[in-house]
């Protein structure tokens, strides 16, 4: 039985210290549960909304990987003891297994415009005649 893969994103703000030798420990901790980096960029200094651990800038990254299905719950554990991240969130998108292109159809809008009014046009003679039966008139 094969397991379906699944694309992920982690995103990370973590501290000033240290900044390289936390995001090689990151990748090697993801690489050794499993996971295929895909995209993953340098993180970037950023100031903060609010202060976090007595911080008030942060570097904010993001990392892209694709694994099995199977190691959802140990994606979670790979933070546990890495104090230098200070938040993470990790997203779980499901790939489909049917990947079509959607076309989008383009009408001319006089065509829309017209076969709109003819029908609102028939609409209110219906309703005019059966108001004049329910009336009788």
């Amino acid at each position: 039985m094969s397991l379906k893969q699944n694309l992920y994103e982690i995103s990370y703000f973590m501290s000033a210290e240290s900044v390289e030798e936390s995001l090689n420990k990151l990748r090697e901790r993801l690489e050794s549960k499993g996971a295929m980096i895909t995209q993953s960029a340098n993180p970037e200094k950023r100031l903060m909304g609010y202060e976090i651990g007595g911080h008030k800038e942060a570097y904010f990254g993001t990392i892209k990987f694709v694994a099995k299905e199977e190691g959802d719950k140990k994606f979670g554990e790979i933070f546990e003891g890495q104090k230098s991240f200070l938040r993470h969130i990790l997203v779980k998108y499901k790939m489909r297994e049917n990947r079509r292109k959607e076309r989008r159809v383009i009408t001319s809008a006089p065509n829309i415009e017209h076969k709109e009014s003819v029908e609102q046009a028939t609409n209110i003679e219906k309703i005019d005649k059966k108001l004049e039966e329910l009336l009788g008139k």
